[in-house]
């Protein structure tokens, strides 16, 4: 099976995966912290946005994965699809409370206030809502997992609303500073530990990822045999 082998290959990259996720992680760590500037108006505080900023995109990015795996899954009922779609569903709920939790601290500090009905922290919230949803449905048994997968597709058209919000809307919320027509507008002193602070998440999510899908599938695996178990003694 295709995504079989896919997994299998990177699975035996782990080692590979830990190292490179030390390497950028640190790296990512001393830019934001020592080799970044200040903020003209917030200083210091400015540095809440190399942890906000890509636990955002990942976010969107696991969802994005999410909703393509569990078409798959039902589609062609490819059972490792609906394992990944899982695993991306754990780790993408992490990253979407990340966010939301250092953007309240962020706008504590910039705005005055933990939490304002702003589009793009509404649809942010919508996100982790629907992360939460799907994984619930997910954990309450074997027959709700198709149902779980079709509510991910669903929550799918959430990720655009999330990303126009600041345009659409009128918002507090900073305008994007790097996904725009007219180029990038962030300092390239910033953008640096920005990129590998993704880097470094995405990395993350891979080496987390590939850990707990061997884990559910072991589960799985004691699931089926008990099962037959129990259908010899019937």
């Amino acid at each position: 099976m295709f995504w079989k082998k896919i997994y299998q290959y990177l699975y035996k990259l782990i080692p590979l995966w830990f190292i490179l996720l030390s390497l950028s992680l640190s790296y990512a760590l001393y830019l934001s912290l020592f080799n970044s500037p200040d903020d003209y108006r917030q200083f210091e505080y400015v540095r809440i946005m190399y942890i906000h900023v890509p636990s955002a995109w990942i976010s969107m990015l696991l969802y994005l994965f999410l909703g393509i795996s569990s078409l798959i899954f039902l589609t062609w009922n490819n059972l490792y699809c609906n394992i990944y779609a899982y695993v991306s569903a754990n780790i993408g709920c992490f990253f979407c409370s990340l966010c939301i939790i250092s953007g309240s601290i962020w706008g504590r500090i910039v705005w005055g206030t933990w939490w304002i009905w702003d589009a793009r922290l509404i649809s942010m919230a919508v996100l982790l809502c629907l992360y939460i949803g799907y994984l619930i449905l997910w954990n309450y048994g074997e027959q709700y997992e198709k149902l779980a997968s079709l509510f991910s597709i669903l929550g799918l058209i959430n990720l655009p609303i999330i990303h126009f919000s600041v345009t659409l809307f009128r918002t507090l919320h900073q305008k994007s500073s790097i996904f725009r027509k007219s180029g990038v507008s962030i300092d390239p002193e910033m953008l640096k530990p920005l990129i590998f602070m993704f880097i470094s998440f995405l990395l993350f999510s891979l080496y987390i990822g590939l850990l707990k899908t061997k884990t559910i599938m072991n589960i799985k695996k004691i699931r089926g045999m008990e099962k037959r178990k129990m259908a010899q003694y019937m």
